[in-house]
């Protein structure tokens, strides 16, 4: 036999079993036609089975690290975050295992502001931590995160707490009396037109709560 066929032969043989020791492949991943569709296999498999040894199947950065993020968010494992290599879905990595374990710390490591500031008004309102609040950049998101919390808890200390305009307080402690339906709360409104609001506001909501109460009586 031509020793050239011999040689490809052999090759041959060797990467077969090589493939057949090759735990990490998947067969009915490896039949798939493109690699677009193998790709996506070896991705959702490895979220699917949280084993990164799949995720390193793909070819792409795209679906590697797609697959990473997805076991790190699926197993609460913010290490597989740092090993990431792809910004953006480094990124959401942070983001997602940040607010599975309510740790500012984990989405201040992203450096997509949008992204942080989201993660930490999640962890900030699922924990009522106001300082954390402080931490967001974005204006209208800080705003939301100290009204969430002072309406979650109907106090108005997250109110005072809070670093913006006394028109900003007041909205702020007019959403906290409309949830505790007490318009004695809207005395602690500095403006006199909103307190005046809320006033009227509050006592119509606390009259239709006490009718509802004595109609069920």
């Amino acid at each position: 036999m031509n020793k050239v066929i011999v040689l490809i032969l052999a090759i041959l043989l060797l990467t077969s079993a090589c493939s057949l020791f090759n735990k990490n492949t998947v067969p009915e991943c490896e039949e798939l036609k493109t690699e677009t569709g193998r790709n996506t296999c070896y991705a959702e498999l490895g979220i699917l089975r949280a084993d990164i040894n799949l995720c390193d199947q793909a070819t792409t950065e795209e679906s590697k690290f797609y697959c990473y993020e997805g076991i790190a968010a699926k197993t609460n494992a913010p290490a597989i975050c740092d090993e990431i290599e792809n910004s953006y879905w480094q990124n959401i990595c942070y983001k997602e295992t940040g607010i599975n374990l309510q740790q500012v710390d984990l989405c201040s490591k992203s450096n997509n502001d949008a992204l942080k500031n989201d993660c930490i008004y999640n962890v900030s309102v699922g924990t009522r931590t106001t300082s954390s609040c402080g931490l967001i950049s974005e204006e209208t998101a800080f705003i939301r995160c100290f009204n969430a919390i002072a309406v979650a808890q109907k106090s108005i200390v997250p109110c005072k707490e809070m670093n913006a305009p006394p028109l900003v307080h007041d909205q702020c402690i007019y959403a906290v009396a409309k949830a505790q339906k007490d318009p004695s709360t809207c005395n602690h409104i500095m403006t006199s037109q909103p307190k005046k609001i809320c006033f009227d506001r509050v006592k119509e909501l606390a009259d239709q709560a006490s009718n509802t109460t004595n109609s069920t009586n």
